[in-house]
């Protein structure tokens, strides 16, 4: 409960443009969670390529602000893993008018289990994924459009 009202408190601190661009992306993180769990990921990955921008918005966010409001968004969903993260980024971005790739890749962990991440990049910015994303080797990116 504690948390909540952290959450409510700092949400509060935010610029109304900040708010919004989080609640756009706790939306989509939200959907793209629930989705990665229900349907398969072949599904799940036709949904950002079919998303068309927003026209009606003088001003679009920028990646920066895409992954600013990514990032904040998932510290309020729980277990919010790197795919869920890339999908929603990715959705986001391409609402906002951006040209981004969805990338995965796999690396063999110390303990020789392999690992798998996803990241987007967007404009040269990393929009989800972070900086391991670069340990990882790529298996697959879906090409900007």
């Amino acid at each position: 409960m504690r948390s909540l009202f952290r959450i409510v408190r700092s949400a509060g601190r935010l610029e109304t443009r900040e708010l919004t661009a989080a609640l756009r992306a706790l939306g989509w993180l939200t959907m793209m969670r629930v989705a990665v769990r229900v349907v398969p990921y072949a599904t799940v990955a036709r949904i950002g390529p079919r998303i068309r921008p927003r026209h009606d918005r003088p001003h679009r966010l920028t990646p920066h602000q895409c992954r600013r409001a990514i990032e904040r968004a998932a510290r309020v969903i729980p277990g919010a893993a790197c795919l869920p993260r890339a999908l929603a980024a990715d959705c986001l971005l391409r609402r906002e008018g951006h040209v981004s790739t969805l990338s995965l890749g796999v690396l063999m962990g110390d303990d020789r289990q392999l690992r798998a991440h996803a990241w987007v990049d967007s404009g040269g910015v990393r929009v989800a994924g972070g900086d391991e994303a670069a340990q990882y080797r790529p298996l697959a990116a879906r090409p900007e459009p």
